[in-house]
């Protein structure tokens, strides 16, 4: 991984498009969640939806945080069919969606940070 960053520095995009790795890529991935951002969603955002009434909150969030959750779930949609069969996508998922929300290990006795996550695909998989 560490050449494949090296030549990303270095403005190599080939180096992204020639690899065939998913792993590889997944693990960039998760490593620029974690080390360049904060945060994709906010999570405090993310709070203030009313857990009894999804919609409602979604729509009291600015519109660049209703269109990303629309992304996520659009994304989550796709892969839906194999949520349950594959731990490949489930442990993606376990990792992206924290990520998202600028967790990088989920403590787990935090439950905040569980309802965020929860609230975060709540329409497809809660």
């Amino acid at each position: 991984m560490n050449n494949l960053v090296t030549e990303i520095n270095k403005h190599n995009w080939d180096s992204i498009n020639d690899c065939q790795d998913l792993k590889l890529l997944g693990k960039l991935l998760f490593k620029w969640l974690n080390n360049s951002i904060n945060y994709i969603v906010n999570p405090t955002h993310i709070l203030s939806i009313d857990e009894n009434n999804y919609s409602k909150g979604i729509e009291a969030l600015n519109y660049s945080n209703k269109t990303i959750i629309h992304c996520i779930n659009k994304f989550l949609l796709l892969i839906d069919e194999h949520w349950n069969e594959n731990k490949d996508i489930k442990k993606f998922i376990d990792v992206f969606i924290p990520a998202l929300l600028g967790y990088s290990l989920l403590e787990s006795n935090d439950q905040t940070k569980h309802k965020n996550i929860e609230k975060l695909i709540h329409p497809y998989f809660f």
